[in-house]
């Protein structure tokens, strides 16, 4: 007798975008560089939520038109969408990658744009009461990552490095 799985979803969280998944899927990012990733996991529910962010911050009408694109918005969008599925901030555990110098030689505002994004991430989930129990963010190389809505990993892969799992 055969035994049949589910088929778990994969979907790509492309640049300035989020994605919450009530049901079990393997949220994916590739070539993350300055960007930052905020990976959101709810235990108890079993959910979990990507955000690709791009930027640290931004004008009011450009976050209500891309909330995505601005890492305090993305955040801010991603607990609105764990909210409507019944999944309050409480319980909620936080991972974030990314935020690598991948500019060379640029100006000293755009080379810092990777740790602004990762202190803007900070900032948000430390006043929202969301802990960060893992990262895997700073330095010159990008990443690529697979996030497990259903049990929280978060596997990271950087150029010449081991792939880690936070």
């Amino acid at each position: 007798m055969a035994i049949q799985t589910a088929a778990i979803l994969e979907q790509p969280v492309p640049m300035g975008r989020l994605l919450v998944c009530p049901v079990p899927a393997v949220l994916t990012v590739v070539g993350l560089g300055s960007c930052v990733a905020i990976f959101l996991h709810h235990p108890d529910h079993r959910i979990g939520g990507l955000a690709h962010a791009l930027l640290p911050s931004g004008k009011r009408s450009e976050r209500e038109r891309t909330p995505g694109k601005f890492v305090p918005s993305a955040i801010e969008l991603m607990l609105q969408k764990f909210d409507d599925l019944g999944v309050r901030g409480k319980g909620l555990v936080a991972k974030l990658v990314g935020g690598a110098s991948m500019f060379v030689g640029a100006t000293r505002e755009r080379q810092g744009i990777g740790d602004r994004n990762i202190h803007a991430a900070q900032k948000v989930l430390a006043e929202r009461g969301i802990p960060v129990v893992a990262s895997d963010t700073g330095g010159h190389s990008g990443r690529s990552l697979r996030a497990y809505t259903q049990d929280g990993r978060l596997e990271v892969s950087t150029l010449r490095q081991p792939p880690q799992v936070l």
